[in-house]
């Protein structure tokens, strides 16, 4: 075969197989859009929930002086932060879980139209932040004996603050509670529609949150998992 027979069947041969392949085109998009269409999914959600206690809490126990002098205001509160302290530390609060918060102070004048003599307002605090609980509640307990010596707490003592921070330890164990619960309500679905529940295609197990006041040790874990099945005929 001479060349320009050569280039001739060339021709011919690449333009029946464009031909041909614009004739199997709609075929093959046929045949995808049957094998998309034929695969039966079913998406569902699972629930798990978990009650669970606070495992850290933030104690503040503050203090507040008023006195005509601003070293004797400070000697005062200097008094007053020696005697929390060692009232904490008979409660075994570790060292590590004890801080202090600046003196904050400010001034006015006694009487109505305020020509009276100056007053300092000089306010401090201790504070607790740990994981044992235990003696923690028994310090929130005693603020009555703190008052009875004759330290003035401040509404700041009252404001505790629990948190939770073992979510860690219990999220496999909810994960695997709400996929349960998500294939309980897909296979409902599944019997419902007269077919079978197959393998999980895709898996979310969803945002983790802890809800709760922060003045209260309860708290509720919650996680909602969404779960993707395929459905068997």
């Amino acid at each position: 075969m001479d060349g320009k027979s050569l280039i001739v069947s060339s021709l011919l041969l690449g333009a029946c197989f464009i031909a041909g392949m614009y004739t199997l085109a709609p075929t093959l998009e046929m045949t995808a859009k049957h094998l998309i269409e034929s695969e039966r999914l079913v998406t569902v959600k699972g629930l798990a929930e978990r009650m669970v206690k606070a495992d850290h809490v933030y104690i503040p126990i503050g203090y507040s002086v008023k006195s005509y002098s601003h070293s004797d205001g400070l000697q005062m509160i200097d008094a007053y932060r020696a005697q929390v302290l060692e009232h904490i530390k008979r409660y075994g609060i570790r060292d590590n879980d004890i801080g202090f918060s600046m003196p904050s102070m400010y001034t006015f004048s006694e009487g109505s139209n305020g020509t009276g003599r100056q007053v300092y307002s000089i306010s401090a605090g201790v504070y607790v932040s740990t994981d044992n609980m235990e003696a923690a509640e028994k310090l929130k307990n005693s603020f009555y004996e703190l008052m009875n010596a004759g330290i003035p707490l401040t509404d700041q003592s009252w404001d505790i603050r629990y948190t939770y921070n073992g979510l860690n330890d219990i999220k496999p164990a909810m994960v695997e509670e709400a996929t349960r619960n998500a294939r309980e309500v897909a296979e409902k679905f599944a019997r419902d529609s007269g077919s079978s529940l197959g393998k999980i295609k895709t898996a979310n197990q969803g945002v983790f949150s802890i809800n709760g006041d922060d003045k209260d040790p309860n708290k509720l874990v919650r996680v909602v998992s969404t779960v993707q099945f395929y459905l068997n005929d």
